[in-house]
């Protein structure tokens, strides 16, 4: 069944970067390196019960691999983790895991294990993607013993969890050294050709099934121009987004309303590592004297999807704190 509102977005800053998360509500476990010194133990902080704790304190048996570490150690696949992992065994040529001597015993891949793989906690049969590069994968943990509480019914022996990378709006790993015309292409790729194509296909089944909405992600700066070859990127595919944004409510209603939210200086993980120079940049260009915050974003949207917006379409919002520039 095809959805009635529809949320196009990219992160905006002054680097952006671009990939789209899923995630659900069954078992989770994520970790993170905290920062460690040549002299201090690196801790691991795991969220295996739900709730954040150090590895060491968490009551159930984990042995978790970051990227960093897998890095360092040189681990690529699962069959390199079995060196580490106490109890935990693969065999590359069926894809069957095996903990603490318990695993799948058939070699039919659609069969239910008694290890649980969670991929970005989504159920998955196959375990292979648990070796995946580091570029991709966060963290892997894997857990030893029942975790049927949390883990569902096919974690009689244990349970896999991969943790993929989340979005950042800064420029990691290799994307951090492309050159101009790369970024470019990318973001033109991501921000551009795949809000365009993914929201005409949408939106001809909304205009088909008679209701919809769908919210595109724009930039304030984008009509006003910002220095540096950010303000360059941002400002060419905004604007195109943008502009689509106007057409295609033009080309859909009078059963789908088409608006773009345009946000401006917001908070997000740059924002908080951000230098003293552009905090005080974000206070004087801002009159309300302050960052946004994704809240913001989110409520202004949340409002659009409401009754309440039913008579706005093909409009460009500003949340900026009435920034002018």
């Amino acid at each position: 069944m095809i959805k009635r509102a529809l949320l196009l977005s990219c992160a905006t800053g002054a680097l952006g970067a671009w990939a789209s998360q899923a995630g659900a509500a069954t078992a989770t476990a994520t970790a993170e390196a905290s920062a460690s010194t040549s002299s201090a133990v690196a801790e691991i902080v795991v969220t295996a019960e739900k709730r954040e704790q150090a590895l060491q304190t968490v009551p159930i048996a984990i042995t978790a691999f970051t990227s960093k570490e897998r890095d360092q150690v040189g681990i690529n696949s699962i069959q390199d983790m079995t060196n580490f992992t106490p109890g935990l065994t693969y065999s590359t040529s069926t894809d069957r895991i095996t903990l603490r001597g318990v695993g799948r015993t058939t070699n039919v891949l659609s069969a239910d294990a008694p290890v649980a793989n969670y991929d970005d906690d989504l159920y998955e049969t196959f375990a292979v993607a648990a070796g995946r590069s580091s570029l991709d994968l966060a963290t892997v943990e894997i857990l030893r013993g029942p975790q049927g509480t949390l883990g569902g019914r096919n974690a009689l022996a244990g349970a896999l969890n991969e943790i993929t990378v989340r979005p950042t709006d800064t420029l990691t790993g290799e994307a951090a050294t492309s050159s101009f015309e790369q970024k470019l292409e990318e973001l033109w790729a991501v921000d551009v050709r795949s809000t365009i194509q993914l929201s005409r296909d949408i939106g001809a089944r909304m205009k088909e099934q008679g209701s919809g909405l769908i919210l595109t992600m724009g930039w304030d700066q984008a009509e006003t121009g910002m220095e540096g070859d950010s303000g360059q990127l941002f400002a060419a595919a905004k604007s195109a987004v943008m502009g689509f944004t106007r057409s295609l409510a033009l080309s859909l209603a009078p059963q789908v309303r088409v608006n773009c939210l345009a946000p401006g200086w917001i908070k997000t993980a740059w924002g908080e590592k951000a230098s003293e120079i552009w905090q005080e940049r974000v206070v004087r260009e801002t009159p309300l004297q302050r960052w946004g915050t994704p809240e913001d974003v989110a409520g202004t949207a949340r409002w659009l999807a409401s009754r309440e917006a039913r008579f706005i379409t093909g409009q460009v919002i500003r949340i900026n704190g009435g920034a002018i520039r």
